[in-house]
């Protein structure tokens, strides 16, 4: 005896967004809500199933249908099939569906049958201790297997020690026996007066507890002892969990990172379409003070719209000349095709440095540039003009990432990318992603160098 069911997922445009559904059996007696659809689905593809939380139980194989009823608002279907002696077991916490076509999607399926699940008040949630360590270990190579872009959370003691030096801040959530099963974290490793958070992680069998909600309130709450004055995260783009999330604790998207990460990083079972974006979300932890920059005419009222909305007030600093050499620093992740450039002091040979370095990336094949232009020193909006001639363009800000203050946000991609493949969530992300595609295509995106195209 099986049940069968239908789980519909409403997309809209040419790019599916996940929404909240049902999955309807046959009986009504069984019925299985869609807790979180946390990715898309490409038509046509193949797709199965697998119950978490009740042992070695097994499922058949699903198979996946797509329909196109009104365009353009196309629907897609998985068919699939389940023994309904499965579905009456009570330890079961849901299904996780799979479908993949060029590269995998997952939906995490609630069972509310299950009466052996642990409630949101049995686990607790706590910063780390040094015995938990092993723990967040054994969480990321659950979830990422061994391809984690931070080597460090498979290093029980590099995580202890970044703990105890602060340029970690890890929270960690615990079931019933006292196990970790997810960690979050505030990364500093320069000890700015900003963090980054990251590292989130839940096992899939202890998801939907709000989990990740509680560890940021603990973060948030630990941030606001070390006296940070702001946090700040990358939210990825192929879905809009993750922007909910930070937009949940009130921050605001800064800037549009595209191509921040390559086509295959984690786990994923497939790679990309293309290279993945990114939308800098950030917050401060206190009213900011004014802050007095030297913003390019041009960029002026895009940038005035990210600082209102951040709550800064804005004092325009005064013309003064560009003398002395000046200071970059470069910080290159080969393993990741992408460079960042940091202007630390705008000096007379900057242009001539940032020329230079474009070249010799572009000459090892680098597949994107970020460059960063102290907002504080009147000589960037001269810099900026000289870098939107090699082909960078605006991508944001990012407050106090600079030493003396904001950063100005360029970047050169030297990949293709196609824009209508990146989701954002809000108003205020979607026409500040417009802003930097209309400004890449100003400064002639398409001009890709001749050894990436090789």
């Amino acid at each position: 005896m099986s049940e069968k069911g239908w789980l519909y997922l409403p997309m809209i445009g040419i790019t599916p967004q996940p929404r909240r559904g049902d999955i309807t059996y046959p009986s009504p007696q069984r019925q299985l809500r869609v807790a979180r659809a946390n990715g898309s689905l490409s038509p046509a593809g193949a797709a199965y199933a697998a119950p978490y939380g009740a042992g070695k139980h097994k499922l058949n194989q699903c198979k996946c249908t797509y329909a196109s009823f009104y365009p353009p608002l196309p629907m897609t279907y998985i068919f699939f099939s389940v023994d309904a002696r499965i579905v009456g077991v009570p330890t079961l916490v849901g299904f996780s569906i799979t479908a993949s076509r060029g590269h995998s999607r997952t939906f995490s399926i609630d069972n509310p049958m299950a009466t052996d699940i642990p409630s949101n008040n049995d686990y607790r949630v706590r910063s780390l201790l040094p015995d938990d360590a092993p723990g967040v270990v054994a969480c990321v190579r659950q979830v990422y297997g061994d391809s984690y872009v931070h080597p460090e959370f498979y290093d029980a003691a590099a995580i202890v020690r970044l703990n105890e030096s602060q340029q970690l801040v890890s929270a960690v959530a615990l079931d019933p026996t006292g196990a970790v099963v997810g960690q979050y974290a505030l990364e500093r490793p320069d000890m700015r007066p900003i963090a980054e958070t990251g590292v989130a992680v839940v096992l899939p069998e202890h998801r939907h507890h709000q989990l990740m909600e509680r560890m940021r309130e603990v973060l948030e709450q630990v941030a606001a002892r070390l006296e940070l004055i702001g946090l700040y995260g990358h939210a990825v783009t192929n879905h809009t969990f993750s922007q909910h999330v930070d937009e949940r604790f009130h921050e605001e998207p800064c800037a549009v990172s595209l191509g921040w990460s390559p086509r295959t990083f984690h786990n994923l079972a497939e790679p990309l379409p293309q290279r993945m974006t990114d939308l800098l979300y950030f917050k401060y932890l206190r009213k900011p003070e004014p802050v007095t920059v030297h913003l390019p005419e041009h960029h002026a009222e895009q940038c005035l719209r990210i600082y209102e909305e951040i709550g800064v007030r804005v004092i325009a600093g005064k013309p003064a000349p560009t003398i002395g050499p000046g200071q970059i620093t470069v910080d290159v992740r080969r393993d990741l095709g992408r460079a960042v450039l940091r202007v630390q002091t705008v000096g007379e040979n900057s242009s001539e440095t940032i020329v230079s370095l474009t070249d010799d990336f572009a000459g090892n094949r680098t597949e994107v540039i970020f460059l960063e232009l102290p907002l504080a020193q009147p000589g960037t909006p001269a810099l900026c003009r000289t870098a939107e001639r090699l082909g960078y363009f605006f991508s944001g800000l990012g407050p106090s990432f600079a030493a003396d203050g904001d950063a100005l946000r360029l970047q050169k991609l030297n990949v293709p990318l196609n824009p209508s493949l990146i989701l954002a969530e809000s108003q205020h992300a979607r026409d500040l992603l417009a802003y930097v595609i209309e400004e890449r295509n100003r400064t002639d995106f398409q001009s890709v160098p001749a050894c990436i195209r090789a």
